[in-house]
């Protein structure tokens, strides 16, 4: 068969050339937090979790954080929160932790099931 080759080596290349998917660190977000898109890859995360809370809720899972209902919180929420976490933590935090993760404790810690 004449296309297994070419399909083959298509494959090879693109995993060679293919770059992983990395979380955004806390000191990717410290350098970067005034661009415009930074604010939407916030509002985008806080998004998924206050969807992924609300799903947990309607089919009787665990939840992590529990959102109010109404509308989900604004990316300049999130934004703000994380913001506020990060001056509060200083020097004290590691640049490399994911600030998705720290998001997350956040959003824990202010709603609690």
């Amino acid at each position: 068969m004449k296309w297994k080759a070419p399909v083959i080596v298509t494959a090879i290349l693109s995993l060679a050339f293919a770059s992983p998917v990395r979380s955004m660190t806390v000191g990717d977000y410290a350098s970067r937090r005034a661009e415009q898109n930074i604010t939407f890859y916030i509002a985008g995360v806080g998004a998924g979790f206050y969807y992924a809370m609300n799903v947990a809720k309607t089919t009787g899972q665990s939840r992590l954080y529990c959102p109010t209902s109404g509308p989900g919180p604004s990316g300049e929420f999130y934004k703000h929160v994380l913001d506020s976490y990060l001056a509060s933590q200083g020097t004290s935090i590691n640049p490399a932790t994911s600030i998705e993760t720290v998001l997350l404790g956040i959003l824990m810690k202010q709603f609690p099931c």
